[in-house]
């Protein structure tokens, strides 16, 4: 079966909202991020969907949700990643195509001093070729397993930045200031897209 878990309409109209605009700051507390630009606050936020099958009861993918933010100023657990990035000249919405690999007996393991984790059974997030939503969807529809389109990050191409990413890590927002994030399985070659946002999708 293949889920979506992909932005709203709305959001990606907010996405488009931006482009044009002077971005002042990027904010982070490490659980969601902030854009302040042209007197608005765009707050990016980790969403879980559910994406289960037979064999993964539980699975789920976390995507990012942008929403707009409150306008109050930055609080003591906001930390400044960037400002005064001049005007936002382009925002591209990053895919994967995820799935779960087997679930496996694991042992009992310490992870650290006194930090015990039972042994129990446990599962992965595996990449796929995103060329495949195109070439075999109908396949992907039919497998017994969980196959997930998702967004998973979000790109604000300025001119002082010329790749911010947002992404989900962890069910939180984690902020890459160098382009996509190389330790993230799903930045190498073929098992991403971009699509970009434009400024007619708010009109």
């Amino acid at each position: 079966m293949l889920y979506e878990a992909k932005l709203a309409p709305n959001e990606i109209d907010l996405l488009a909202s931006l482009i044009g605009e002077r971005f002042d700051v990027v904010s982070s507390n490490v659980w969601s991020a902030d854009i302040h630009a042209a007197m608005k606050v765009v707050t990016f936020i980790p969403k879980d969907v559910a994406t289960q099958d037979a064999d993964h009861p539980a699975g789920d993918v976390d995507r990012p949700l942008v929403k707009l933010g409150g306008a109050a100023p930055l609080s003591q657990n906001d930390e400044v990643v960037l400002q005064s990035l001049g005007v936002i000249r382009a925002v591209n919405v990053v895919s994967t195509l995820t799935g779960f690999s087997a679930v496996e007996d694991c042992p009992e393991e310490e992870v650290g001093p006194g930090l015990v984790l039972p042994a129990g059974r446990a599962y992965g997030q595996v990449y796929f070729p995103v060329r495949l939503l195109d070439d075999d969807r109908a396949r992907l529809h039919a497998s017994n397993g969980a196959m997930v389109d998702f967004d998973c990050a979000i790109e604000i191409v300025a001119d002082g930045c010329s790749s911010l990413v947002m992404y989900t890590q962890l069910y939180s927002i984690s902020v890459s200031l160098s382009g996509l994030p190389i330790s993230e399985v799903w930045t190498e070659p073929g098992l991403h897209k971009r699509r970009a946002v434009s400024r007619s999708a708010s009109d």
